[in-house]
């Protein structure tokens, strides 16, 4: 059986890390880029991305690769300690079976609070949040950036 994908006539995304979006963006290395989503399950919340449009994790190179893991690895620590979290989920859907509701592939990093309960939900309909909100998290969390 074939792999699944999203339909896409024109990926947010893509379009997003063209525009650079006002400052959404905490992060872009060369071949990925951190962003605060649109959509966030709990504050703090961050999408990781391949720069280029990807659509699953077999299209990945292994400079996409290294620089996903990267930025999720780097950042994890920064959200908890940023928005004082006790857990953090991390995953990716591959593919609509499995919950991917965008056809470009994302890691999704999702802070967990004592008092906030929480159940996973299809990303689409996981609520929007306002631009607003999206900048004062990207600038929270590139403020505790380490200085390179």
């Amino acid at each position: 059986m074939a792999l699944q994908i999203p339909d896409c006539s024109a990926c947010e995304l893509c379009a997003e890390l063209e525009a650079s979006v006002n400052g959404v963006i905490v992060e872009r290395r060369q071949t990925a880029t951190a962003i605060v989503p649109r959509r966030t399950r709990t504050p703090g919340s961050l999408i990781v991305v391949a720069n280029r449009h990807v659509m699953s994790f077999n299209e990945l190179q292994s400079a996409e690769i290294q620089d996903i893991a990267l930025l999720t690895w780097t950042l994890s620590g920064i959200v908890m300690k940023t928005f004082d979290a006790a857990g953090l989920n991390v995953w990716w859907a591959f593919g609509v079976l499995a919950g991917q509701t965008t056809a470009h592939l994302i890691v999704e990093m999702v802070p967990r609070f004592p008092d906030v309960p929480y159940k996973y939900v299809d990303f689409s309909d996981v609520p929007e949040v306002t631009l607003s909100t999206r900048l004062q998290v990207a600038r929270k969390l590139r403020d505790s950036l380490p200085l390179r």
